[in-house]
């Protein structure tokens, strides 16, 4: 039998990692996320500590019955944290300024005049209008 996690293990897990309220919440950053992620993994030699890296550890680790299997997925729920908390992989990525938060917005786009719009797509491919 495939040994799996309910959902309430699961959730549970989450609610560890990143409980509603408190602080040093691994989801708040990626530096969090990788300090517990190194606590479980231990440390990464000589290789960058990326998300990448802490999935593929970890299912080596689980693999060889070094680590449980909670344990493989609170490192999955880590690594999420590494590539989209503040300051991860895809804030640094996409240059996303850590000070953005929901609600901020640039300043408004000016009203286009309809007397400049382009002119309208073709019907189709050429192929097609052949008669």
């Amino acid at each position: 039998m495939i040994e799996r996690l309910t959902r309430a293990e699961r959730l549970r897990i989450v609610a560890e990692l990143c409980p509603k309220h408190g602080s040093r919440r691994a989801c708040d950053s990626f530096e969090r996320a990788r300090a517990r992620a190194v606590e479980i993994l231990g440390p990464a030699d000589r290789a960058d500590m990326s998300a990448d890296y802490v999935l593929v550890r970890a299912v080596d680790r689980f693999v060889a019955g070094e680590i449980t299997l909670q344990d493989l997925y609170r490192c999955r729920v880590l690594a999420y944290y590494m590539m989209f908390a503040a300051g991860g992989e895809e804030w640094a990525r996409w240059g996303v300024a850590a000070s953005v938060r929901p609600g901020d917005f640039s300043p408004a786009l000016e009203d286009a005049d309809l007397e400049e719009l382009p002119a309208p797509i073709p019907p189709g491919p050429p192929w097609r209008d052949i008669p």
